[in-house]
């Protein structure tokens, strides 16, 4: 039985937009709910809403570096007569630049995250 390296094609890409989308995407809906989420919170005492939301979106984000890495992982051992293809090199850089955006927003989303647990949101106010 000889080991021959994966084809291209066997990345979707659904799976390569998935990478390329989640971390920003991801960030940009933890504002979008965390920041108008924070008054009610802080009236009823629900601060473990505002962690939760954070949580659900870094593993989100998370996802999508997992995603992304996968991508160029099965993408890096194809064989030399794809490399040249304009579709493997198109797929390649949406790997590549999925997993640079994905873990650039998941950091975002982590730092903001820690800003939380140092000053308390409910203490401006």
């Amino acid at each position: 039985m000889t080991n021959k390296p994966r084809q291209s094609h066997s990345v979707s890409i659904r799976s390569l937009w998935f990478g390329l989308m989640a971390g920003p995407v991801a960030w940009s809906l933890r504002l979008l709910i965390s920041y108008p989420l924070v008054t009610p919170a802080c009236n009823q005492g629900w601060q473990l809403a505002l962690h939760l939301v954070s949580a659900l979106f870094v593993l989100v984000a998370l996802a999508g570096i997992l995603v992304a890495a996968h991508s160029w992982r099965v993408l890096r051992n194809t064989d030399k007569e794809t490399v040249e293809d304009w579709s493997w090199q198109r797929r390649m850089f949406m790997a590549q630049l999925g997993l640079l955006l994905s873990s650039i927003f998941t950091f975002a989303i982590l730092v903001e995250w820690t800003a939380a647990f140092v000053i308390s949101p409910c203490a401006v106010r």
